[in-house]
């Protein structure tokens, strides 16, 4: 059930940085290139990663794959909650 719980979490987190609501982390972001030299830019696109979490990569009926995987997670954590305090543990 926690762990239903968790993936929620993560999945409504990854959904906020593919619609902009918040920063994802700086291993997946893109960062500004403003004041950087044609070496340093050459070194950021170089050690750039090749999936961005910023983006969408796949969506269905206007949902993302993110979208998605909170949706599923956080029906599976109500179901699981439910059928915790309907029968709990003796």
């Amino acid at each position: 059930m926690m762990s239903m719980f968790v993936s929620t979490i993560l999945a409504f987190y990854h959904v906020g940085v593919e619609q902009k609501y918040w920063l994802g982390p700086n291993s997946c972001t893109n960062s500004s290139i403003e004041g950087l030299t044609t070496d340093q830019l050459i070194v950021q696109i170089m050690s750039a990663p090749l999936v961005r979490c910023d983006e969408i990569a796949w969506e269905l009926i206007g949902i993302s794959m993110a979208g998605w995987n909170a949706l599923i997670s956080f029906c599976l954590f109500l179901t699981w909650l439910y059928c915790f305090l309907k029968n709990p543990i003796k």
